[in-house]
């Protein structure tokens, strides 16, 4: 049985995953005008951040953050390069052979995750993992002036089975307390926005030696955050893990030069089915479809989320499955 906000239900919960087409008729989708142009400003891998515990996870599994933050799981993101995405395979347009930055997205629960400190981790009910990024300004500006006719749209396309029911799209004030302890944490030590020598340890501030229970033979990383990329058969798994990745790393994922611990948001739950789903607004080739969702109509809101104020989105997925992988090849809000 998976850990669920309501019954038989998991969560994946996609702090705003969005793909689409813009300016499509919802109610018929099998005779919607399509759009061959595809919008990627969301889908840089660079964008996206590892995510702090959701705050339903907490309230509803009724376990602390403590012991949640060692059950987090593994999750990877990536753009291939060339992206292996094209506007054809979408729209079964040969005369278009234009290709488009795909962003991948793998939920992996057999794997413990970066900064889980339990080396005993298993894939349980109550494993999770996620990433968010930050609305861009304009998008922020459409959603605080039309926010009930705004959609969040996304094409996307399942590259595994899975037992997954529902996603979550949560959209609003989130926390970036990724490591929860209440306090910024940053490799930038000195605040210069580069990085220097000896700062490139994770956003933990240790390297390998100096992190707890360090064992030169039993425990070689113990905060689970070493960066490692195989680029001969393009192993992922610990692409955006952050010590010794040659990025400056920061919980400040907003650059406002502090740490945000509010959660404050909106929350919706989007059944995954791509056959008998009412939120889905067309279909193309090859497995890929679209979802359309309304921002107006949410499933429930997270603390006391303001309209003004929705400048982050997120997802993240919870439970004992197979991994899970989503191919986006586009992400954007609408408001019409």
């Amino acid at each position: 049985m998976y850990l669920v906000i309501q019954k038989n239900v998991v969560w994946m919960v996609v702090g705003i995953l969005i793909i689409m087409v813009s300016g499509c008729d919802i109610s018929d989708p099998s005779s919607e005008e399509v759009n061959e142009v595809l919008d990627d400003s969301y889908l840089s891998y660079s964008d996206w951040k590892p995510t702090s515990i959701p705050q339903q996870l907490i309230e509803y599994s009724n376990i602390s953050e403590a012991i949640l933050a060692n059950h987090k799981a593994n999750i990877f993101w990536y753009n291939l390069d060339p992206s292996n995405v094209s506007v054809s395979e979408i729209f079964d347009n040969e005369s278009n052979s234009t290709n488009v930055q795909g962003l991948d997205i793998v939920y992996s629960p057999r794997n413990r995750g970066f900064y889980n400190t339990n080396k005993s981790y298993v894939n349980s009910d109550t494993s999770w993992a996620g990433v968010m990024t930050t609305i861009k300004y304009d998008d922020i500006i459409g959603l605080t002036e039309k926010f009930n006719n705004s959609y969040l749209t996304m094409w996307v396309k399942y590259q595994v089975n899975n037992p997954v029911n529902y996603f979550l799209i949560e959209i609003g004030k989130i926390s970036e307390d990724v490591i929860k302890n209440d306090r910024f944490d940053s490799e930038d030590k000195n605040f210069n926005d580069k990085l220097d020598e000896n700062e490139d340890s994770g956003i933990d501030g240790f390297f390998d030696n100096d992190e707890p229970i360090f064992n030169k033979t039993s425990n070689l990383d113990p905060n689970n955050d070493n960066y490692s990329f195989d680029d001969i058969f393009y192993n992922y798994q610990r692409s955006n893990f952050q010590e010794n990745n040659g990025m400056l790393d920061s919980e400040d994922i907003n650059n406002n030069k502090r740490l945000d611990k509010a959660n404050d948001y909106f929350a919706y739950e989007i059944p995954i089915d791509s056959s008998q789903n009412n939120l889905i607004s067309g279909y193309g080739e090859n497995g890929w479809f679209k979802f359309k969702i309304p921002l107006s109509e949410y499933s429930y809101a997270v603390g006391n989320p303001s309209i003004s104020e929705l400048t982050t989105l997120r997802f993240w997925f919870n439970g004992k499955t197979e991994d899970i992988h989503l191919k986006i090849a586009e992400i954007k809000f609408v408001t019409e």
